[in-house]
C-alpha cells in the first residue's frame, strides 16, 4: 500500500527530529561555526570514539575506537558547504570567487587568441560522481547549453573520445567553414577532475588523447587545460604544470568524495561557466527541515522494508521513478550528433556505491523500469517536484492497487533547479541508512578492490598469465561462434559463482550444445536463477564501449533492451536488468555485484571505430589495452578475485556470477551476430524441461 503523508499536527516534531539529526554533522567536533568550515583530521585528532557518527562520515580505519581519522579523510562537505555557500557574507566570498576562476578562464582565452574569442566548448574528464552529477544537470536542463557546449567524458576507448573531438571540430567548422583544427579547439577548454588515488581515467584521456591532439594542432596546454583536484592526489600529481590547478572547495579544503563533488568547484563552475546561476543552484542545496524529514523517512522506509526483514522476505530493489524530463533519453545535440542523456545514474551510484557492502544490507536501486516488476521484492520511490511531469503509472495509485510499496518524495525546488535539492535529499538518505546499517557512508573498498586489478594488469607482471588461463581462446566453459561472438564464463567457474556440477547438469538435462555461445549464455542465467532462490536474480550489462555518443552506440543500445532486458530478463526470468557501460558503470556495479543475486554481463568489442573521418580528431595511437584491462578487471573482481602479494588470486571476495561476451566490433554485422546469441540464450532460459 502507498505510505501515508503524516498527519499534520505531527509535523512540527517531525521537522524538531529532522533539525536535530541534521545537527549532529555539525558538531563542534566536526564543524567550527566561526569559520563555516569542516575541522580539519590533519590539525585536530579525531578518533572513532569521539562520537558516534566517526564511523559513517570518515575513513578512520576500522581497527578499535582509538583509529583517528586520516588527513582529509572528514567527508562532509555535502552537509557543511551548503551553509557556508548560503551564508550572507561567506557564501557571497565564495560566489566571488567561482566569478574570479571562471572568468581567468576566459580571460586566457581572449588573450590568447584575441579580444573576440569566447568558450564555445568545455571538457569535463571525470569518473564516477566527478562527472555523473554533470550529465544529471544536463539531463535535466540546469544547465543548458545555449552558449557552451558541455562534453563529459568518462570513457576510455576511442570511439568515444572521437566523437567528442569530431562533435568539436565539425560544430566550428559549421560556423566557421574556413576554421582548421587549430582554430576549431581555440575556444575549448578541457577540465580534468579526480580526488582519489584510484581514479586514472581523466589522467588516461588527458596525457593519452585531449593533450596530444591540441599539441598537434600547436595549441599550448596552459591554455586549455586544467585540473579540479586535491592536494597530492594522483591525479595533482600526473598532471603537473603546465595544466593549471583549481581547487575542489571553497577554502581549498578537501572534505569531499566523488560522490559529493555536486557542493564543490566541480558542479559551481561548469554552471557558472555555462550560463547557469551558481548561488541559485547553492540555495537549491539548503533543504527545509520538511525536505529533510521526509528524506529521513525515505531511509526509514527503506530500512524497514530491507534490511530489518529476514533474506526472503525483505525488499531487494528500489525503482527510482524520476521526473519524465529526468529519464534516459536520445537527443540531437551539436552538428546532428546523437547523444544519451540520463539524469538517473548519480542517483543509483550515490546509494549502491556508498552502501552496497554486506549482503545483509542491500539495496538495489533501478532507474529503468515504469514500475517494479515484483511487487514483493520492490518498492517504488516516486520523485515529484513543481513544473516537472509525473506521469499517471508514477502517480502511485495504480501501483498501490497492485500491491507496490509506494513511496513519493516532493521537493519544493522549482523544475530543474529541483535538481539540487533531490541530490541533498539522497544524501541525507544515503547518511541516515549507513547510520541504521552501522556502515561507512564514504568509503568503497569494492571498487577499490577492482581498480587495484587494473593497475595490476596494466603494469605489473602476471597480468598476461591470467588473461591468457581465463580469457583466452582454449579457457574452460568459453565457446566462440563462426562469427566471432564468444562468452566465457572461466572466471566464474574458478571464482566459486558457478559450479561446473550445476553447469554439466543443466546442459545435460536439456541436451544442449556447451560450445554454443547463446547455448552456454542461456545455461548460465538459468544455473543463475535457480541458485539464487529465493532471492530473485537480477541481471546487469556493461558494455566496455561507446554506449552514449552516435548512431552505433544508439543501436546497440537499443539491441540490449530489447534482447538483454526484454528478451532474457523481463520474459525469461521473469526479473528485471540494467544497461550501463565500463568503467563508469563498475562503481555501482561492483559495490552491489559482490553481494550476490545477480548475473553481471560484460560486454566488450575487441576494437573501438573512430567514426566518419574528420582532420584532426582521429585517435590512432590511443591504446586499447585500458579499455580490456578494465573489462578483465570487472569479471575478476566480480568473480571473487584480489591482489595479493602481486598476484591475482580467486577465491578472497565474494563469488560473483560473471560472464564475458566479446565481439568483434560495435557494427551492423557484429550487432546481429550478437543479437543471434542473446536471442538463443533468451531461447534457452524459456525452456521448460520435460514440455
Amino acid at each position: 500500500p502507498s505510505s501515508p503523508t503524516p498527519p499534520s499536527s505531527s509535523a512540527n516534531a517531525m521537522s524538531s527530529d529532522a533539525s536535530a539529526w541534521l545537527e549532529n554533522f555539525f558538531d563542534p567536533l566536526f564543524f567550527d561555526a566561526a569559520t563555516k568550515l569542516t575541522r580539519d583530521p590533519a590539525a585536530c585528532v579525531i578518533r572513532r570514539r569521539d562520537h558516534k557518527l566517526v564511523r559513517i562520515v570518515s575513513l578512520a580505519p576500522d581497527e578499535g575506537d582509538d583509529a583517528a581519522v586520516p588527513p582529509k579523510g572528514l567527508i562532509l562537505a555535502p552537509f557543511h558547504l551548503p551553509r557556508l555557500l548560503n551564508d550572507p557574507v561567506s557564501g557571497a566570498g565564495c560566489m566571488a570567487r567561482v566569478e574570479k576562476l571562471a572568468a581567468n578562464i576566459e580571460r586566457v582565452l581572449r588573450e590568447t587568441y584575441g579580444p573576440e574569442t569566447r568558450l564555445r566548448h568545455l571538457v569535463w574528464a571525470g569518473m564516477g560522481g566527478s562527472i555523473e552529477d554533470k550529465y544529471a544537470a544536463l539531463a535535466s536542463s540546469l544547465m543548458r547549453e545555449d552558449e557552451v557546449r558541455l562534453w563529459g567524458v568518462d570513457d576510455v576507448n576511442r570511439d568515444t573520445i572521437s566523437h567528442v573531438l569530431q562533435g568539436i571540430i565539425l560544430a566550428e567548422q559549421a560556423r566557421l567553414p574556413s576554421s582548421g583544427v587549430k582554430e576549431a579547439l581555440q575556444g575549448t577548454v578541457v577540465v580534468a577532475q579526480a580526488l582519489g588515488m584510484t581514479s586514472v581515467e581523466p589522467v588516461f584521456n588527458v596525457q593519452k588523447a585531449f593533450a596530444p591532439v591540441f599539441t598537434a594542432a600547436g595549441l599550448q596546454v596552459a591554455t586549455h587545460f586544467y585540473k579540479v583536484t586535491i592536494p597530492g592526489s594522483l591525479l595533482d600529481q600526473a598532471l603537473a604544470s603546465p595544466v593549471v590547478s583549481i581547487p575542489h572547495q571553497p577554502e581549498g579544503q578537501s572534505s569531499c568524495a566523488g560522490r559529493h563533488d555536486y557542493v564543490s568547484h566541480g558542479m559551481l563552475l561548469p554552471l557558472r561557466l555555462l550560463g547557469a546561476s551558481p548561488a541559485a543552484y547553492a540555495a537549491s542545496l539548503a533543504l527545509s527541515d520538511g525536505e529533510v524529514s521526509a528524506a529521513l523517512g525515505v531511509a526509514d522506509w527503506l530500512h524497514q522494508i530491507g534490511a530489518s526483514r529476514p533474506v526472503g522476505d525483505r525488499c531487494e530493489a528500489v525503482c527510482l521513478l524520476l521526473p519524465e524530463e529526468w529519464r534516459g533519453r536520445w537527443e540531437v545535440v551539436g552538428a546532428g550528433r546523437e547523444e544519451w542523456r540520463d539524469a538517473s545514474l548519480w542517483f543509483k551510484q550515490h546509494i549502491e556505491e556508498s552502501l552496497g557492502k554486506t549482503p545483509e544490507r542491500l539495496l538495489k536501486v533501478v532507474t529503468t523500469l515504469e514500475g517494479p516488476t515484483d511487487p514483493s521484492r520492490q518498492v517504488a520511490l516516486v520523485v515529484r517536484a513543481p513544473g516537472l511531469s509525473v506521469s499517471p503509472r508514477d502517480s502511485g495509485a495504480a501501483m498501490a492497487a497492485a500491491g507496490v510499496q509506494v513511496r513519493t518524495l516532493d521537493l519544493e525546488g522549482v523544475g530543474p533547479l529541483a535538481l539540487g535539492r533531490l541530490m541533498q535529499a539522497f544524501t541525507v538518505i544515503k547518511y541516515r541508512l549507513a547510520e541504521l546499517w552501522g556502515v561507512c557512508a564514504v568509503n568503497q573498498p569494492p571498487v577499490e578492490c577492482y581498480k587495484r586489478i587494473v593497475n595490476h594488469l596494466e603494469h605489473e607482471a602476471g597480468g598476461g598469465r591470467v588473461s591468457a588461463t581465463l580469457f583466452g581462446p582454449n579457457a574452460p566453459y568459453t565457446a566462440r561462434s563462426p562469427d566471432g561472438v564468444s562468452v566465457s564464463l572461466a572466471a566464474a567457474v574458478e571464482g566459486g559463482g558457478f559450479a561446473p556440477d550445476a553447469l554439466d547438469a543443466e546442459f545435460s538435462r536439456l541436451g544442449l550444445d556447451s560450445s554454443s555461445p547463446g547455448d552456454l549464455l542461456g545455461v548460465a542465467h538459468r544455473v543463475a536463477l535457480a541458485s539464487t532462490l529465493p532471492r530473485r536474480c537480477y541481471g546487469e550489462a556493461i558494455v566496455f564501449g561507446n554506449l552514449t555518443r552516435g548512431s552505433e552506440a544508439r543501436h546497440l543500445r537499443e539491441l540490449l533492451d530489447v534482447a538483454f532486458a526484454r528478451l532474457i530478463w523481463a520474459e525469461g526470468a521473469q526479473s528485471f536488468a540494467d544497461i550501463g557501460k565500463g568503467p563508469a558503470v563498475g562503481h555501482a556495479t561492483h559495490a552491489m555485484g559482490k553481494q550476490g543475486g545477480v548475473l553481471t554481463v560484460s560486454i566488450l568489442p575487441e576494437e573501438h571505430d573512430m567514426g566518419p573521418a574528420v582532420p584532426g580528431a582521429h585517435l590512432d595511437s590511443y591504446p586499447d589495452s585500458y579499455q580490456r584491462n578494465n573489462a578483465f578487471a570487472n569479471v575478476l573482481a566480480l568473480a571473487g578475485f584480489e591482489l595479493e602479494d602481486g598476484q591475482i588470486l580467486p577465491g578472497r571476495g565474494h563469488p560473483g556470477m560473471v560472464v564475458l561476451v566479446r565481439v568483434p566490433r560495435n557494427d551492423e554485422s557484429a550487432r546481429a551476430a550478437l543479437l543471434k546469441t542473446l536471442t538463443r540464450a533468451a531461447s534457452v532460459v524459456r525452456i521448460v524441461p520435460g514440455a
